[in-house]
């Protein structure tokens, strides 16, 4: 009996190890097979850090695909059962670079974490069609912004009309109207970058979730911010191409208004980080964009700073706008 026990159970042994043999088989011909279809999740947890998951997307640093998988929830293309892949997968966990995240202040004074991408921004097109700059304001602040540069005869590239007003009275008067500091005969149209401003900062929407779940509010950011989200934008970038590569005119009122940082310190970025090689032109004190729609003609118009101890006005003070130039090209050893 105990010889007859022995061999049934040989028996077993012998049949449970070609079973195991062979199912071992089957299983790494289905690997081989599909990881060459992008379900190789050991070669996309090492590639989430360069957004190159083939197969899946990456957002905030992890593969979404892979993410459907070890949850169990099926994914397009992949027949590996998810609950053998739980164990064996060691997830990516999610890494913020230094330039990933931005940061402002909402409007309770609270701080605000967000990425350039979350930021709504608005190209700005000329008469033909040309991308010469960026809007960051909403609604009818960023349409008034786009009929002023799409105007045919846009005279701010040229002139620039000054008012002043007098100590006491509510109404503006016309001062002067001047060659802008950027106005180059021949040239192509500055860079325009359109938003509202202060003295220290910049506004800016940021969009957050999706779908009827995505909020829009706005962010209040310093210059140097700011100067991060411009040399990151896709609008600012298409605009460098048809501009005037020697200006960049920040259309943000107060935004170089003397004691402030907003525009030096973008202005400082740009030039510095962002390597770009453009002079920087902000008003130092309030502008305004108008439109003459019968006419196809748009106009820039600056406030000039008057002496208070001026009784009329007539004692003017500093430039409409400051001039932040560019570094002198180094030329290589």
């Amino acid at each position: 009996m105990d010889g007859e026990f022995s061999e049934a159970s040989a028996a077993i042994s012998a049949a449970g190890e070609a079973m195991a043999g062979r199912y071992g088989k089957l299983a790494r011909a289905m690997a081989d097979r599909y990881g060459q279809a992008g379900t190789d999740l050991s070669h996309a947890a090492a590639s989430v850090d360069r957004a190159e998951v083939a197969g899946g997307q990456v957002v905030d640093g992890v593969a979404q695909q892979d993410l459907r998988v070890a949850q169990g929830i099926p994914a397009p293309g992949n027949p590996i059962p998810s609950e053998d892949l739980r164990t064996t997968v060691a997830m990516p966990k999610q890494r913020i670079k230094p330039d990933d995240r931005l940061s402002g202040l909402d409007a309770t004074g609270t701080e605000v974490r967000f990425r350039p991408e979350q930021v709504g921004s608005r190209e700005l097109k000329d008469a033909r069609g040309n991308v010469i700059g960026v809007t960051y304001a909403d609604g009818d602040r960023a349409e008034l912004a786009r009929q002023w540069t799409r105007a045919k005869f846009r005279r701010g590239d040229r002139l620039l009309d000054m008012e002043y007003r007098v100590r006491g009275r509510g109404r503006w008067y016309h001062a002067d109207t001047w060659d802008t500091m950027w106005r180059r005969p021949g040239a192509k149209p500055p860079l325009y970058v359109h938003a509202d401003s202060d003295p220290d900062t910049f506004d800016v929407t940021i969009s957050k979730g999706v779908g009827p779940w995505r909020k829009r509010s706005t962010v209040q950011v310093d210059g140097t911010t700011f100067g991060r989200i411009l040399a990151q934008d896709k609008h600012f970038q298409a605009a460098v191409a048809e501009t005037d590569e020697r200006s960049i005119v920040l259309l943000a009122g107060s935004s170089a208004y003397p004691g402030g940082s907003a525009a030096r310190t973008a202005a400082a970025y740009l030039h510095g980080e962002a390597g770009v090689s453009a002079d920087v032109y902000a008003p130092t004190a309030r502008i305004w964009l108008t439109v003459d729609e019968r006419m196809s003609s748009s106009e820039l118009k600056a406030e000039l700073m008057t002496d208070p101890e001026d009784e009329y006005g007539e004692t003017w003070l500093g430039n409409p706008f400051e001039q932040y130039s560019a570094p002198p090209a180094t030329s290589a050893p």
